[in-house]
């Protein structure tokens, strides 16, 4: 009996994370749902950019530059609502919040770090951040893809 209950326990459990996961997802699909999105581009041997920002509600993207970018130093600007809603999207398709924590093979040494957390400024869901180094899902580059070619657009980064 008591096996039975700990099994029931442990199958109850695993769903709830598992619906945490798609729950985030949901949330985020309503059209006034809003999100912070926060990236970390680390350094590497070569000229990988480094940088760090956070996109908040309000669509204020305050970033911090470092080597090898457009923009060094540290700069506040707005992107447009369609480009807020665009990466809200991409987030959504690229199936983001099913997305493992740590994509990465600590053996390669010149990989720069790419960290993308997403996070709800009401609480409703719990913040999801995926590290990738290598070995990472397609959509997890098309989604470093996607914010790169933002921050081009805005100036933060070289084309």
């Amino acid at each position: 009996m008591k096996l039975k209950f700990n099994l029931l326990v442990l199958a109850a459990l695993s769903l709830s994370f598992t619906a945490c996961k798609y729950n985030a997802a949901k949330i985020l699909a309503r059209p006034n749902a809003n999100y912070i999105l926060e990236v970390e581009s680390g350094a590497c041997y070569g000229t990988c950019p480094i940088y760090t920002f956070k996109l908040n509600e309000n669509r204020k993207l305050d970033f911090k530059g470092g080597r090898h970018c457009a923009f060094e130093g540290d700069t506040s600007i707005a992107i447009s609502a369609e480009d807020y809603q665009k990466l809200k999207e991409t987030l959504i398709n690229k199936g983001f919040f099913g997305m493992d924590s740590v994509y990465d093979y600590e053996e390669m040494m010149d990989v720069p770090n790419y960290i993308i957390s997403v996070s709800d400024p009401k609480d409703k869901f719990k913040t999801q951040r995926v590290r990738g180094r290598v070995e990472y899902p397609d959509e997890f580059g098309d989604l470093k893809t996607d914010i790169t070619d933002l921050l081009v657009k805005y100036g933060m980064l070289g084309g």
